[in-house]
């Protein structure tokens, strides 16, 4: 598989179009992944995960100026180059890579690890649709891993809890919600390892499986309660152990 790396998707920017939808939807899902699979500097990933979202509502036009939002999208990018060619500058550890949290308007809330806030240019049209289409994918997750109760074999059972982490964790990173996009993360590799058989669905991970769905529906809620108010986001409790678990996840300890 090839990678696309920053350099790449700065000069593939170069040559499109705001009408290259097709295009520009690729070069979305490329920047999500350089965002938040530990593949750039923790600084760089904010400004990723922006031009990643800024791309987003060009290509669903949802843009105000679909020009003034591509060259927002490439001054990202520029910015996040430069982050990584700071002196001093290294790779984040897995564990914390993609929880590294967006700017936030308010100084004291970043501050507080317990509270965030919905990002200042998060879409919020779309934010009813993604509180829709997360709890969708909630209730798929329940009923996939019932299924897994009685058949820790079932493949197709796996493939729909991993996709539906998979949406979530895709959507919210467009929209900005970055500690939604970061939990998504860590379950959805961890359905991953089990689907590319590189560890077993065991009674402990059945355990994290269920907590991570019954913290996505908290995430979710926290969402809801911000768009409808005053924009702050509740980190739900006991979210950083179970982020902490499912990324140091070991069955051989666990068994």
């Amino acid at each position: 598989m090839v990678f696309l790396t920053l350099d790449d998707a700065a000069i593939l920017l170069l040559q499109l179009e705001v009408t290259d939808t097709d295009d520009l939807s690729t070069l979305r899902d490329a920047l999500t992944d350089i965002a938040f699979e530990n593949r750039v500097p923790l600084s760089a990933q904010p400004l990723v995960a922006r031009a990643a979202r800024v791309l987003g509502t060009i290509v669903s036009g949802t843009a105000p100026d679909a020009q003034a939002a591509l060259r927002d999208v490439n001054q990202a990018i520029e910015d996040a180059m430069r982050s990584c060619d700071a002196p001093g500058t290294v790779a984040a550890p897995v564990a914390v890579a993609v929880a590294a949290p967006l700017p936030v308007a308010t100084p004291s809330a970043s501050q507080d690890p317990s509270v965030d806030r919905l990002p200042a240019d998060a879409d919020r049209d779309l934010l009813p649709d993604f509180i829709t289409e997360g709890g969708e994918c909630v209730v798929q997750s329940e009923t996939a891993l019932l299924q897994l109760e009685s058949n820790p074999a079932d493949e197709d059972a796996v493939n729909t809890v991993f996709r539906a982490f998979h949406t979530v964790k895709g959507t919210s990173a467009f929209l900005g919600l970055t500690k939604l996009a970061a939990f998504a993360h860590e379950a959805e590799s961890l359905l991953s390892r089990v689907r590319d058989k590189e560890i077993q669905y065991t009674s402990a991970c059945a355990e994290l499986s269920l907590q991570s769905v019954d913290m996505l529906r908290a995430l979710l809620e926290t969402v809801e309660q911000a768009l409808n108010g005053d924009g702050v986001l509740h980190v739900p409790h006991g979210y950083d152990h179970l982020l902490s678990a499912l990324a140091q996840y070991d069955p051989t300890a666990t068994q």
